[in-house]
């Protein structure tokens, strides 16, 4: 392989870890009339409703000028963050609303949320709103103070860890446009590392125990839970290869050398926090891995062999 061909291939995996860097993003921006409806209950003009099937919303504490609101559905808590500008300036409308008792709503009805409860939670902010004399900025405070005082310190504890998580996802960018073009070389252009991936049985045997070997140290650790999640490209790469082995289940071996690996990467992997649910629909077992390579290995040297014969 040339020089000019790994050149091109790392600025191909770097351009769609550029792209999807900014679809996976951990805590996306998310939207004030959204936040409104779950702090106050109120619907703005611009409320185009949310995930019909959320079991829970809410707000969380804000972290400097960044401001959070959530809903959770079956399998997993949904983050979104708001600068404090965007929210202040939708307060006015807000606050003419606050005094009109809610009668309809566009959201998609859901077992969570009803029309008494959207009317509570607008009667506890129009009190808000008296108390602090239409003050925005003090309003802000008393809603946060009381989404601290609403979620149960758990909740709170893992919103902290997702929050300290997503402040390192730009590691988890970096790790990946390390790691992914470097696997690539290795598993599909022979030479590209000298001899140690001259050989196609070599490149063919190991290929897959190095792309799960991130996950193993603890990247993309819910990978068989939540989908293709925790990372960027690298999770969508390893669910295709994850194919042939997937349907293998874990024995005994399998659990004890996984409970003795360190986990080094968890911390750079963007996971979903306090899922009501956890589905496990299989994985990538280490003897699966170590037979396939003694497969791929003894059918080479059989394979050669036999060609050797055929020539005498």
């Amino acid at each position: 392989m040339n020089f000019q061909t790994a050149i091109l291939l790392t600025l191909t995996i770097w351009a769609a870890l550029a792209y999807f860097s900014t679809k996976r993003e951990p805590i996306p921006v998310g939207d004030a009339t959204v936040y409104w409806e779950f702090a106050c209950g109120v619907e703005l003009e611009e409320f185009k409703g949310y995930f019909p099937f959320t079991k829970e919303t809410g707000v969380f504490p804000n972290k400097g000028d960044w401001y959070f609101y959530y809903y959770r559905e079956h399998h997993g808590r949904h983050v979104f963050k708001l600068k404090k500008e965007s929210l202040e300036n939708t307060i006015p409308e807000l606050f003419t609303l606050l005094d009109n008792e809610i009668t309809t709503t566009v959201q998609e009805r859901t077992r969570y949320d009803d029309l008494e409860s959207k009317n509570k939670r607008r009667v506890n902010c129009q009190n808000t709103r008296e108390v602090v004399n239409a003050n925005k900025n003090e309003f802000l405070v008393e809603i946060n103070t009381a989404s601290k005082n609403q979620s149960n310190q758990f909740q709170l504890d893992s919103f902290d860890r997702q929050w300290d998580r997503g402040k390192l996802y730009w590691v988890s960018i970096l790790f990946e446009a390390v790691f992914l073009p470097l696997w690539w070389l290795f598993s599909f252009h022979s030479g590209a590392f000298g001899n140690w991936n001259k050989k196609r049985s070599v490149r063919f045997a190991l290929s897959p125990l190095l792309l799960f070997i991130p996950y193993f140290l603890g990247y993309s650790s819910y990978l068989f839970s939540f989908g293709p999640s925790g990372g960027i490209l690298y999770p969508l790469f390893a669910h295709i290869f994850s194919l042939p082995f997937i349907w293998i289940p874990f024995n005994a071996f399998d659990i004890a050398i996984l409970s003795q690996i360190p986990q080094p990467l968890i911390s750079i992997s963007q996971v979903p926090f306090s899922p009501s649910a956890v589905s496990f629909y299989g994985g990538v077992s280490p003897t699966s891995l170590l037979v396939y390579i003694a497969l791929v290995f003894i059918v080479s040297y059989l394979v050669k062999r036999k060609g050797n014969k055929s020539e005498t």
